[in-house]
């Protein structure tokens, strides 16, 4: 839904509720949810996953999605074993984009400028 309605704060709030409530199965969980769980949030983190199109710009849902990836990279950083390179090919995407976008409102690049300072 969030790729579908990215406008919506309910839906992006909603949903990113659901992967915050799934997150043990990082810790507990077998590897292919694990790495399900990470995939699915880094792609959420994106505004278009593996292309390297510079020219795409981060929207709040965008931001939201990343900060709640960290939030979990923080807390299950010792069980995320082999699912790092997902995470961190999210990272490296993610630099390449601006983080001045005209699609972000005042809270989104406040959360946007927190998470690269």
């Amino acid at each position: 839904f969030l790729k579908r309605l990215p406008g919506s704060r309910e839906i992006t709030y909603s949903t990113l509720l659901g992967y915050d409530r799934l997150a043990h199965i990082i810790e507990t969980g077998s590897c292919l949810q694990r790495k399900a769980l990470l995939s699915s949030l880094c792609k959420l983190s994106l505004p278009s996953w593996g292309k390297h199109d510079v020219s795409t710009q981060l929207q709040d849902n965008h931001v939201e999605a990343l900060i709640c990836l960290l939030r979990m990279v923080h807390m299950y950083r010792d069980y995320i074993l082999t699912e790092w390179y997902i995470v961190l090919g999210t990272f490296t995407e993610l630099s390449y984009l601006s983080v001045a976008s005209p699609k972000l409102s005042d809270e989104g690049y406040k959360g946007a400028v927190g998470v690269t300072s």
